[in-house]
């Protein structure tokens, strides 16, 4: 009589072949099928997948001791009252399930992932649809990955499709495009903090000249007859042109 403990092994070790069979159907694939895959073959929802036709095709098809075994092992799971939802899913992929239970090689999966890919485009793919979107079956994902997590070599769809295809080359010219960008920046930063160094030099560049225009007026300035002095008028008239000569030279300074 088998054991839980051989049950589990033998529907974790189905799984993994069902799972590397499905990676090699991609190979027969493209377009709306392929795209179609991708989502709907993402790693948690492959894993579940798996595990659910493996424990149906052993406990279904395969029967004798390893198949009660594993009868008592998804019960205990609280996976076996799924097998009704799904039956016509696992109807549809029974030869294909059971290639993966008998393969003993890579070239068995291969043959199997082909198989895969027949049944996928074959209407398959829109039972899959209909499946994962399902609450039940969304509660059930949830309950195997929890208890039996997707081995590492065990990938999604999606996954494995993006790396074949994503560019490795694309990384460089945005690194070169930042750091073109960033000294731009930095560039424009600089020439902002000069200009408002010039205009802060330059005010005080002004009231230096006028105080020493008005100064220099009242020193030399006449007084009219009782007392009144024109040193206002020459202090302005001074500092207009001492000023602007002033500012105009440093403008033509920070225009260079």
């Amino acid at each position: 009589m088998a054991t839980i403990e051989e049950a589990k092994t033998a529907i974790v070790s189905t799984a993994q072949r069902m799972a590397k069979s499905i990676a090699y159907s991609r190979e027969h694939l493209a377009g709306a099928a392929l795209e179609t895959a991708a989502s709907i073959f993402t790693t948690a929802n492959l894993w579940a997948l798996c595990i659910l036709f493996a424990g149906w095709v052993i406990g279904t098809v395969v029967s004798g001791p390893i198949g009660i075994a594993a009868n008592a092992l998804l019960v205990a799971w609280g996976l076996y009252s799924s097998y009704e939802i799904l039956m016509e899913l696992f109807k549809n992929s029974k030869e294909w399930a059971v290639l993966c239970y008998e393969a003993k090689s890579d070239a068995d999966l291969k043959v199997a992932g082909a198989v895969f890919a027949k049944l996928f485009v074959g209407g398959l793919a829109d039972i899959l649809q209909v499946v994962i979107l399902h609450r039940t079956f969304r509660s059930l994902r949830a309950k195997i990955n929890s208890k039996i997590p997707p081995p590492a070599e065990v990938e999604g769809f999606k996954k494995g499709s993006d790396a074949k295809t994503e560019p490795k080359t694309e990384s460089k010219p945005a690194t070169e495009e930042g750091k073109a960008e960033k000294l731009k920046a930095e560039s424009a930063k600089e020439k902002a903090a000069l200009t408002e160094r010039a205009k802060e030099a330059s005010d005080a560049a002004k009231e230096r000249l006028k105080e020493a225009t008005v100064d220099t007026a009242a020193s030399l300035a006449p007084v009219r007859p009782g007392g009144s002095s024109i040193l206002p008028a020459v202090a302005i008239v001074g500092g207009v042109v001492v000023v602007g000569a002033t500012v105009a030279l440093l403008a033509s300074r920070g225009s260079k």
